[in-house]
């Protein structure tokens, strides 16, 4: 786990430092729009880079959105296709790596998926960011897949607009090395996207962070 904590650390490193930022792309389609929730993808044959964004508002203040996303164990009850998760290494409350089993429904078998995670403040924007980082290079898929490695990157923007209101913005995009495993092209599916943030958006109701108790 150290090594594949350093090699996910660098990654991140250069997510948050700038050195990545031409895989996210400029360019976008909107696909989805409703609910007051927008859903964007764009793919770049050229960088062999897939995307989509996703952004909605919640009626709540920054503290509660933060404990929420602080609460790993919690994704499955708002997380489309996220059946199980819970973190399995950190450093600090800042970076850590959690677990996650993911389904895309069946005849698609679930996937175990390891996930390394730096949150930070952007002063520049008064942001909160949650970056995380999943690459195959890590899981058993690689050895079928002929050494070929792709990455996924997932970027949470947390902005406050206002005393209880906070605009997210959910980016995930992959960078293939070669051929793109199946799973990760079904993670770029819209929908998926669009059932996170409105189930993330149900979360209004409680407003304290407790996402359990908001979707029961």
């Amino acid at each position: 786990m150290r090594v594949t904590f350093t090699l996910f650390s660098i990654v991140i490193f250069a997510m948050t430092t700038g050195h990545l930022s031409a895989q996210f792309p400029s360019e976008w389609k909107q696909v989805i729009d409703k609910n007051n929730v927008e859903v964007f993808v764009h793919q770049c044959h050229e960088m062999n880079v897939r995307a989509f964004k996703a952004v909605t508002t919640v009626s709540m203040s920054i503290d509660s959105v933060e404990a929420i996303f602080d609460k790993v164990e919690d994704y499955p009850s708002w997380q489309s296709s996220v059946k199980e998760s819970r973190v399995v290494h950190r450093t600090s409350d800042d970076r850590y790596h959690y677990y996650s089993r993911t389904t895309q429904g069946w005849p698609a078998k679930d996937r175990d998926l390891i996930w390394a995670v730096q949150k930070s403040w952007d002063e520049n924007t008064a942001t909160l960011v949650y970056d995380q980082v999943c690459s195959t290079n890590t899981l058993p898929e690689k050895k079928s897949e002929g050494g070929l490695a792709a990455q996924a990157f997932v970027s949470w923007r947390l902005e406050p607009t206002a005393e209880n209101e906070v605009k997210i913005t959910y980016n995930l995009t992959v960078q293939q090395g070669g051929r793109v495993p199946n799973w990760l092209i079904a993670m770029l599916s819209a929908d998926g996207p669009y059932k996170t943030l409105a189930s993330l958006k149900e979360q209004e109701i409680k407003g304290d962070g407790n996402s359990s108790a908001a979707m029961e």
